[in-house]
Order: C-alpha cells, then structure tokens, then sequence
C-alpha cells in the first residue's frame, strides 16, 4: 500500500484545521479476483486526529483529560468538560447536571443565572447543533513544558439555520497558561435566539468575566481572528491577534473512494467500505479530508486475473448408436494448470475430466459443454459443442446463446433438429405470449422484457413430430425503489433514504438537482441527504448487478423542500414578576402550528394557537419563544425570540394539608401576608374554596379525585406587580367506583353464574351462602332461588364503596318419557311430556304434548317454560323378530352386503344358531356367532357357487316383552357374485 499525504499551498491562510503528519488512512490490503467477482474493500482512520466527541444537541461531556496542569482564575485544573454550544469548563455544571445544557438565549456576562456556565472559556457560546454535521474533538500535542490541548469545532451546524456552519477552536498553553480563541468563521442565526453570542471567559461564581467587545450577548460574525486571554492578577487581559494561528487539529470527513487518481471524474462513493467489480487490475483510493482542507489517502490494488477460455471443438455429425470423441485442446488455460470437466458426464464413456472424452453412443443431437477451473479457482465460461446424430429417431435440442439476460437484451435461440426425415419445419411459441407471431425458423431471435419461457415443436417431412421443447431466458435486472421523506423541510439535515438489499447489487446515490447534498456513504442501500433550499429536490438511485450481467436500472424520488416559516413575535416587552395571563402572539397563518416556550415564566396550557398566555416567574430576564411550523410537514420549523425585563414582585407561600380524601370538606390552607399586598386564592382544579377570597387563610373543598392545585395571587399596591405562588399540589384519593358485572341477572333454575367485581383492593361478598371465590374479582354460583348479592370495595387510603346485583332464579320444566322400551307391529306407543308448557317440539319438528311411535327408533321432546327448556330421549326397539331378513348378498370383498346376517340389537340375542342348506339338503355352513354371518363359503372355506340357499335361525331375545322364547327364521337367501 502506498501512503500519501496532500497539503494545500495556503495552509497557514487559509486552512479550517489540520492534523499532524502522522496521521494516516488505511486502505487494506491488495486483493486479488477473477474477472467478473466482486470484492469489498475497507478503509480505517487513525492515530493523530482529534479525539472525536459525539454531542447530540444541548448536552455537556466530560470530564475530559487536559494532559497537563492549567491554571484558570488561580485555581488548577487537569480536566474540563466540553458543551456542544461552543464551550468548554474546568467545573462539572451546577447546581444540576443539566443547568448548562442549553434551552436559553446566551446572556451577557457576568451573569450568576444557574443556567449561564461558570468557571468557562466561551469560544462562541451560542446554540449549535453538532449532530446535524461537522464534528468536535479535542488533543494534547507537543512536549512539556510546552503542550497544549486544542477542542476543536469544525463546520459544525448553527441550530435552526442548519445552512450555515462555524469552525473555531478553543486552546489551552501550558506554562504560561494562555488561552487562544481561533476563530476560522463564526456566523450566527437571526431567527434563533436573535443571533446572539458571547466569546469570553468567567470564573466559578460569576463575579468577573473578561469579554470581547462587541461580542457579549449580541449578533456578530468572524472570519480568521485569534484572541488570546493571558492572565492578569484574578482576572485576564484580552488581545486580538494580528495573525490567524491556528492549530493542526480537528476531525475528519466521510471517507471516499477514487479509481486511479483523487479526481472528481474518477469518484465511486462515500463510504468507510465499497463493492466493486473491475474488469481489469485496478488502484483504488480511500480519501478524507480534515475541516475540508487536508486529504489524507491511501491506495489498494485489485488483481483481476482472466479466466481460463474453454473451446469445445467444433460440432459434429455421426450416425446414431455411434460414438463421439469431444475435442477441448483448443482452450487456453491463462494462468497455469487448468481442470477440465465436460457436461453431462453421464454422456461420456470414459473421464469426463479429460480433453479428449469419447462419448456414449447417442441415439439422438445431443448438447456438451466444456467448463475449465485454473489454480486461483476462476472458472471459465461453459462452451458447447453439437453432436448431431442423423438415421436416428426425431430429435429436437433448443440452445440459447444467453440464458441470462438485461431487459431488452438480444437473444438467439437455436433449434437443433436430428433424425427422422429432413426437412423440418419449426413452431415456436413463449410465455409469456409474444404481441405477434414467431418466424417459423429453426432459430429466433429475441429481445425479452421480462423472464421467458420459449417452446419449440418440431416436425420432420412424413409429418411426425415429438413433445416440444423448452428454454428459459432469465432477465435479471435489477428494481430499485427508493423510499423515504416526500416532503421535507429547507436545511432539514440527514433525511433517511433506503432501498431493499439484492444480494451483491451495487448501488449508487445522487441528488440530481442543487438543493440537496448526500451526507455520509452514498454507495449502501441507504444514504442521508441534507436538504439546503426550498423547491423541488431529486434524489436518484442506480442499482447494478454484479458482472457478467452487469444490468443497470434507476429510480428517481421527487422529494417537496418546503420553506421555512419567519414568525415574529408581539407582545409587552416589561412585565412583573410572577404576573400571570400575559399574551404574545404572532401572525396567524392557515397552513401552519405553532408552540411556545416561556424562559423565565410558565405557559399553564400547551398552546398551538398563534398567541400564547404566560405566568411569568422571578424577577430578572426573560424571553418568549414561537416555533412555527408547516401543517404538512412538522418538522419545518423556525423560531423567534422577543426579550422581556421581568419587575421584582411578591412571592407568596401556601402551607396546608398535601394528603386529603375525595368530600373532604373545610380544609384549611393559609398564605404568608406581605404588607401592602393583596391576596387573591385561586382553585384550579377538584376544589372549591370558601370563606373570603382576600384573607390570609381559605377553606377548601375537595369535590373529586386527582391532583388538586391551589395558587396564591399577590399583589404589591405601590408597583402594581404581582405574582403567583407556586402550584400547591393536593393528593385527592378516590373512593373506590365499585362495578359488578353484570348488573342484574335473569336466569334458569341450577344455571352457573359469573360475577366480578371491580374498583377497589379489597373485595368482600354478602350474602356468602352458596358463593364459590374464584380469585379477587370473581365469584359463581349455581342458582336455585332469586336472591341478591352484595360486594364491598375498599381501597388502599380506607375507603369504600358498595354495589349490589339482584339475581332472578326461573324453575325449569319437568319433561320424562319413561325408560328404553319395545314395540311390536301394529301397536303403537304413545309418549307424553308432559303439561302446561309453553313450547313443545319433537325430533321430527312436531308440537304438542304427545307423540305417538309407530316403529322403533330414538325419540327426542323439547320443552320450554317461561324461557327455560328441558329435554328428554327415548330409545324404542322393534323386536328382533320382527326385523326383516335379508334376501340377498354378494361376497365380493366390496365391504357392501358382504355377508348374510341378522340386524338389530344383535347385543341382546342369546342361545343363537344359523344353518345354511344347499338345494340337495346338505347343511353346508352352521355357527352360534350372532356377529360371524355367511361368507359365502362352506365349512371348509370352499366358495359356494351363485344360486339360492336355504337358511334356519334360531335364537332368543333378552329383555324382549313379547316374544319369551326360541324365535325362529328361516327362508332362502340368494348368494349373487
């Protein structure tokens, strides 16, 4: 790998910031690839840059090593702590982590504000925004006792005018203990914060503060000045250096990547890794650049070696069930010893890894290919050879010169016909259907859209033909689709745009018009892309497979940038302290939202009206802050700030009861009465108060559960100002709501029941007769009688709640139709279920109370009586017999009248007997087994042949009240096959 470092002619003039020499990209490795591969090539930074810190918006870092003793307001330190709004401290901030975060227009300093830093170096203290773009590091460099340590802010963004960026450092000199404020260019935001800034220092408790003039809390640009702060008894003088000095450091750009030279033509992506596919040995070049002035690169070479080139001879002709011998000596093998391997191997008589193979004897054309491996493992492409078999049945062999296509491509198709009796004629068709049809050739050529399936039949001179063939063109191009934001807002930075992943596919991004930029890599399935100016932006997305296809297709995203808004806020400008109800507003418009943000008072409700009421809170200084926002798009935004001088007022002070129930009534709370004020309560919310308004004490009654908030208003006569005291928060407890589900029951006799309870900690049931718990909330019960239940609730502060739920219990009707029973022919049963129902229905969809039974079978009866039901069935038997028997049967093994038996309830037959006779008299089958029946064979398992056969039966009836005893069938039975 070769190492190079660039530097620019105008270093000490005009770089942002640079790095020492012994920084260095690293490239990787040399690879190497056969032609047509695809390999990914990364690239690392190290050593010497700045230590980057990642700051989001508004947040502090630290504590960060010095690397040597610095002394600050005659105090020493060895660590500071690093703000992302453009300053650094020896002091971890006070009196909370996050006072100096942010959120606050700068003040002009001195200022003791617990949220202005103390202890501080203010390169420019104004409101950036790093995690938009640029960077901020921080090194120690040189040797004691001269080292210093510069923080570095390079290009970072200004918040809310995201265009704009500022680049300066912040750098500590051991020794003599000066501070450098380098200033490469600082612009600032109108719309935010009205622009202000401080570039300056103050000690730990904001008693002295050394600033630069003009520059204290006011708008202000710079462009290469260094100011240098060097001690002075317990304070610093201030001067502006003559020259720009500033220090070779800072942090690094998005690493990109050039084939053969660091030029714009030769650019391939951004990115720390690529793909890539050359064709040929080719240097690739990762580059960065520091703040945009020093490029640092290091160059990796991609060996392509050539694959190895397979010739499979030229095509033959022999007569069928002969041999072949195939000919591979024509390839060249490029790179050394090759491998051979020759396709279908099933087709080769001897080695299909050998140049020369002898194939089988072939009866009909048949297709080989030759395919070569050399010792890097590239593989060639397959080359084909015909061996055209004549005399021999018709054939058809379809080859294509491309199986693997671009949309769009041109494709030749070849019919290869062998046998039969020439001539031929050749139909083709494809799916999908062409818009007109094929040339009836023995070839075609084609340019497919789309992946496609061709058949070709073929048919010889006498009119024979064969099922046809096919071969499918595969089209691979590539669908790229880009999603991502539509509707964005000017300067809204690093907007998320993806596509899917497609195996090794290669991507590239471009915005195609001048309002926008790519942020980061631009060769990934997702890029960011940083909105600058209002319009129409167009993002672009090429998406390429790998070689040898190598197709390319593209997908453009029309992306709206919407303008941002410019509100203006109006309203009083000196106010009281702690006076409430106080409006601002802006210009209204339509088709957008606004917010607000008090510092220094309280807005008592979200607000997104075009004017906002405030409480304003201590005396001192104050702004009022209005976002604007686009309806269609939230995120575009601006804000305005209008300053506010706040009047010292009264600050009143409630005391009372912070722990009350839901109808406490009478409670007492009480104020601190200040002379020549007048008090004035106020109830925002679960209250009432009583008793007189303007006393020193009120009473309270708290009407319902919540929050209960309690002010105090108190007004000083002499100035007019008055204040609010802090909300006094009041626990109001609930009762518990109790609920029991459901609320009232109308159900059936020995019906279960579910209730459940809810609303409160504790549950208890009454009456608990017959109430089986089934957890907390609920419980069941079988019904019986009409009663009603009771449940009480009681939460955690004691209190209760009770609720109830009547349970009406119906009786259900009384139904029975006797037990299982006989019935013989021609005496009918008649069944009864009963009177004075409301509802009878009977298993054949009848009514009435009486069913009469005429056979046998399973009856059924539904009743109902005022909503409830019953049910009851009856199994009644016809006699055994009386059941007819069967005249017929054919064993043929079908499973349908296989045998001859008896049917019925063959479980209640005993003391059973079945004789077959043939036509001479000749018993020819006998069991006692009622469920073994005739087969149709003899006793010796001889199949009787077709006719008819005389049958005696003899057997009992358990339980059968009418015949007591031997029932006798006989008859003749028809044995069919």
């Amino acid at each position: 790998m070769n190492k190079k470092l660039t530097y620019s002619l105008l270093i000490i003039l005009s770089f942002l910031f640079c790095v020492s020499s012994k920084a260095q990209i690293n490239a990787g490795d040399d690879k190497e690839i056969c032609y047509g591969e695809t390999v990914w090539l990364k690239a690392s930074v190290d050593d010497s840059f700045a230590t980057p810190v990642f700051l989001e918006d508004d947040t502090v870092v630290g504590p960060v090593s010095i690397g040597f003793d610095f002394e600050f307001y005659g105090e020493t330190y060895n660590e500071i702590y690093i703000s992302s709004n453009g300053w650094i401290s020896f002091t971890a901030p006070f009196p909370f982590s996050d006072s100096w975060n942010g959120g606050h227009s700068p003040r002009a300093l001195p200022d003791n504000s617990d949220f202005v830093p103390k202890n501080c170096i203010m390169g420019a203290w104004q409101d950036w925004s790093p995690s938009y773009s640029g960077g901020v590091g921080y090194e120690t460099s040189g040797t004691a006792p001269n080292r210093t340590l510069t923080v570095s802010f390079c290009q970072v963004a200004v918040y809310n005018c995201e265009q704009l960026t500022g680049t300066f450092q912040i750098v500590l000199r051991e020794s003599q203990n000066y501070i450098d404020i380098n200033l490469n260019n600082k612009p600032y935001c109108p719309d935010w914060y009205d622009g202000k800034a401080v570039l300056g220092v103050q000690n730990i408790d904001a008693t002295d503060a050394v600033v630069a003039p003009g520059r204290n809390a006011t708008q202000w640009l710079a462009n290469e000045e260094t100011w240098r702060f060097i001690p002075s008894g317990n304070s610093y003088d201030l001067q502006l250096l003559s020259s720009y000095i500033p220090v070779l450091s800072g942090t690094l750009s998005p690493i990109s990547w050039y084939y053969d030279d660091v030029t714009p033509g030769n650019y391939i992506g951004t990115s720390d890794s690529i793909q890539v596919s050359p064709e040929s040995t080719t240097t690739y070049i990762a580059s960065v650049t520091l703040c945009g002035d020093l490029e640092f690169d290091d160059q990796v070479e991609v060996v392509v070696h050539p694959l190895p080139i397979a010739d499979a001879g030229a095509d033959q002709t022999i007569i069928v069930a002969t041999n072949a011998i195939l000919d591979g000596t024509g390839s060249q093998c490029l790179n050394g010893g090759c491998d051979y391997q020759w396709e279908p191997s099933a087709l080769i008589f001897d080695d299909p890894a050998s140049q020369t193979p002898t194939t089988v004897n072939l009866n009909q054309t048949t297709a080989f290919y030759l395919s070569m491996e050399d010792q890097f493992g590239c593989k060639s492409d397959s080359d084909m050879v015909i061996i055209n078999v004549i005399n021999g049945p018709l054939s058809l062999l379809l080859t294509a010169d491309h199986t693997a296509v671009c949309s769009g491509n041109e494709v030749v198709i070849t019919a290869i016909g062998g046998g039969g009796e020439r001539p031929y004629t050749y139909e083709w068709t494809s799916v999908p259907a062409p818009p007109a049809p094929y040339p009836q050739d023995s070839f075609l050529i084609v340019y497919p859209q789309e992946t496609t399936t061709y058949f070709c039949k073929i048919t010889d001179f006498d009119g024979m033909s064969i099922p046809q063939e096919s071969v499918t063109i595969s089209v691979n191009n590539p669908s790229p689709i880009i999603t991502g934001q539509e509707v964005v807002c000017e300067n809204e930075q690093r907007i998320l745009y993806t596509t899917p992943l497609h195996n090794n596919n290669s991507y590239f991004w471009k915005v195609i018009t001048a309002n926008g930029e790519i942020e980061g890599s631009n060769i990934d399935v997702s890029t960011h892309i940083t909105w600058n100016g209002s319009g129409t932006g167009k993002v672009v997305l090429r998406e390429t497979l790998p070689p040898p296809l190598g197709c390319i297709s593209y997908d453009t995203l029309e992306v709206q940038v919407l303008e941002r808004p410019d509100p203006l806020v109006t309203g009083p400008q000196t106010v009281c302290e702690n006076q409430q109800g106080v409006v601002y507003e802006t210009v209204d418009f339509q088709d957008r939202s606004y917010s607000w943000i008090a510092d220094g008072g309280d807005i008592p409700t979200v607000d997104t009206n075009s004017f906002v009421v405030v409480n304003w809170e201590e005396a001192g200084y104050g702004q009022v802050i209005v976002t604007e926002r686009l309806t269609i798009h939230p995120a575009c935004k601006s804000s305005r700030t209008l300053d506010v001088n706040i009047l010292p007022g009264p600050h009143p002070v409630i005391t009372g009861p912070q722990e009350v129930c839901e109808q406490d009534f009478d409670v007492v709370y009480s104020g601190n009465m200040m002379p020549n004020t007048y008090s004035l309560w106020g109830i925002l919310q679960n209250g009432e108060i009583t008793g007189s308004p303007g006393a020193g004490s009120v009473y309270v009654n708290w009407l319902q559960s919540g929050d209960g908030l309690l002010l105090l208003s108190q007004t000083i006569d002499s100035s007019g100002c008055s204040a609010v005291s802090d909300t006094f928060r009041v626990s109001v407890h609930p009762k518990p709501q109790m609920t029991v589900s459901p609320e009232s029951i109308d159900i059936c006799q020995f019906e279960e029941v579910t209730l459940e309870a809810s609303g409160a900690d504790t549950i208890s049931w009454f009456p608990v007769q017959g109430l089986s718990v089934v957890d907390d909330n609920l419980t069941t019960f079988v019904a019986d009688t009409s009663v009603q239940y009771h449940v009480i609730g009681v939460n955690g502060f004691g209190c209760q709640d009770t609720a109830a739920v009547s349970v009406l219990v119906r009786p259900v009707p009384v139904v029975d139709l006797g037990g299982d029973r006989y019935i013989r022919e021609n005496e009918p049963v008649v069944l009864f279920a009963g009177e004075g129902n409301d509802y009878y229905e009977w298993q054949d969809g009848s009514g009435g109370s009486e069913f009469t039974a005429y056979t046998g079978g399973e009856y059924a009866v539904y009743v109902e009586k005022n909503g409830c039901f019953a049910t009851d069935t009856i199994i009644i038997s016809p006699t055994m017999g009386a059941i007819p028997v069967p005249t017929a049967f054919t064993p043929n093994g079908d499973g349908l009248n296989d045998k001859f038996m008896l049917f019925g309830q063959l479980d209640k037959v005993e003391q059973f007997s079945m004789k077959i006779f043939a036509r001479n008299g000749q018993m020819i089958f006998y069991t006692n087994d009622v469920y073994e029946g005739w087969n149709g064979m003899d006793t010796y398992g001889n199949p009787m042949p077709q006719g008819s056969y005389v049958y005696y039966v003899e057997f009992m009836e358990q339980g059968n009240p009418f015949d007591q005893g031997v029932v006798t069938k006989k008859g003749t039975i028809t044995l069919m096959r």
